[in-house]
């Protein structure tokens, strides 16, 4: 029996998840054109395909692909189906056709999907508008909207959005320079503005300032993804705006990608604060900075004030070996930690903090001759953190001092610390560590409030009571031992002592 006549024969609920899955698996662009493709298989293939209409509920199109008949039929095909919809804008110039009118200046326009999926508004779930640089010369309709007409003067009823999303490509910024009128033009490009969108939740933005978020939604946001890609802008002149967020009163997690970003002079910059931000995740992903504009990315993002954030998330990914560690290295210490924390007091940007993760990541196959060492100063913990986390996919070794300092270290502040959890490869760089907070909590007397230290090695995870941490550091420090056999002795003769 062949493959397509077993395919003819499964049950209908069966194929219809063959079907969801094929389809959500492609990228967004592609998704009309491959549930059509799909329910051009066979005849049962184009039953099922036909009765499910959240297949047909992908509503995008670029650089005239697919056609809008397809865009109509999934607008028909979909029934009442919440609605996925993406507007995509390209860069042209006066001279450029088809245009239905001269335009003075060079802007940005999209084509006449618009006019084709206005009328299902109501059901819109997601609104996705990327600036992309894309050359549309030969591809765009007669009828085109640019940047001002579409956020200007269309209202359109959105009372199902609840995602909504500016893309910018970073490539654009060599066409539109900053302080050009290009330029100017997209920074005053806020899309939604005239829209009613009285459910609106979370927001995306990728190289596109806070101020391009419709207005009337702002206190009803509940999740910011920021992402800046090698931006023309830099991060300096992202966070300078993240001031319009003031009211956003209900947002309570933030996301930030720094991908390749520039760091410019911080010296101007205000403090932006957010208190009803609860849950932090950074990510800095192949950024190339050199180690002189480290601490100023960091002493960038400590203008972000955040007083009751009780979460942290800190990512970073180191890249090759081979290349170097990029951005977050400063002095052959990996110093993001130490930079965005290192302040204590009330000038903290976290000084409600009570849970810290910080990950590290390098590409597969990277190597390294001696294992990094994070710098972790015991005085940067905040005082309120209760739980700390490191994860790393290679070896570490966790500093409590960086030798380079050019300040003195602080006085350790901490009277809350309950669990550290390290999920490493090898435990042998973070037992040194480890034993100096203890000694540290232990003069201090709130060593009794700290609980146990976890391990994860191999997805197992292993517990070390208060009472025993510091014969762990002796176990594992111990010359000539393997961490691994050591710490698992360690915890047999924990089980055998009375």
């Amino acid at each position: 029996m062949s493959a397509l006549s077993i395919a003819q024969n499964l049950p209908a609920d069966i194929l219809f998840i063959i079907l969801k899955d094929a389809v959500q698996s492609t990228i967004p662009d592609e998704r009309s054109l491959a549930t059509l493709s799909l329910s051009h298989v066979c005849s049962s293939f184009r039953r099922a395909a036909l009765r499910c209409p959240t297949l047909w509920t992908c509503l995008s199109r670029r650089l005239g692909r697919p056609g809008l008949a397809l865009i109509e039929a999934c607008m028909e095909r979909s029934q009442d189906q919440p609605l996925d919809v993406t507007f995509s804008f390209y860069p042209i110039s006066p001279q450029d056709e088809p245009l239905p009118h001269r335009l003075r200046q060079e802007t940005m326009v999209v084509d006449n999907i618009v006019q084709a999926v206005l009328s299902s508004s109501i059901r819109w779930r997601s609104c996705s508008i990327r600036l992309t640089s894309d050359d549309s010369r030969d591809r765009l309709s007669s009828t085109t909207f640019d940047l001002d007409s579409f956020a200007s003067t269309i209202y359109i009823p959105t009372p199902m959005l609840k995602d909504f999303s500016i893309e910018e490509d970073a490539s654009l910024a060599e066409r539109f320079p900053f302080n050009t009128r290009g330029r100017t033009m997209i920074k005053n490009f806020r899309p939604g503005a005239h829209w009613s969108l009285p459910n609106l939740r979370n927001v995306t933005l990728r190289n596109t300032l806070a101020n391009t978020i419709p207005w009337p939604s702002l206190s009803r946001i509940q999740s910011l993804r920021w992402a800046l890609t090698d931006d023309e802008l830099g991060l300096v002149n992202h966070i300078f705006y993240m001031r319009y967020l003031a009211s956003a009163t209900s947002l309570t997690h933030l996301h930030l990608s720094l991908i390749d970003c520039r760091v410019l002079s911080t010296s101007a910059l205000p403090v932006v604060e957010l208190p009803s931000v609860k849950t932090v995740h950074v990510e800095v992903l192949g950024s190339s900075l050199a180690s002189s504009n480290v601490a100023a990315m960091w002493h960038a993002l400590s203008k972000i004030h955040l007083p009751n954030a009780l979460e942290l998330n800190l990512f970073f990914d180191l890249g090759k070996e081979n290349k170097g560690i990029p951005l977050v290295v400063w002095n052959e210490y990996i110093a993001g930690y130490d930079s965005s924390l290192a302040v204590s007091g009330p000038q903290s940007p976290f000084p409600s903090l009570e849970t810290l993760s910080i990950s590290l990541w390098v590409d597969a196959g990277s190597k390294f001759v001696d294992p990094p060492t994070i710098l972790v100063p015991h005085y940067c913990i905040p005082s309120s953190l209760k739980h700390l986390r490191v994860k790393s996919s290679f070896d570490v070794t966790l500093n409590d001092t960086n030798a380079n300092a050019r300040t003195t270290p602080g006085l350790f502040l901490n009277t809350s610390l309950q669990t550290i959890t390290f999920d490493l490869p090898s435990v042998r760089g973070v037992a040194q560590w480890m034993r100096g907070l203890a000694r540290k909590m232990m003069d201090r007397r709130i060593w009794s409030a700290f609980s146990e230290l976890k391990l994860v090695r191999g997805g197992e995870l292993e517990v070390i009571p208060r009472d025993r941490v510091l014969q762990w550091c002796d176990v594992v420090e111990e010359p000539g031992s393997r961490p691994p056999s050591a710490t698992k002795q360690f915890l047999s003769d924990k089980a055998t002592t009375p």
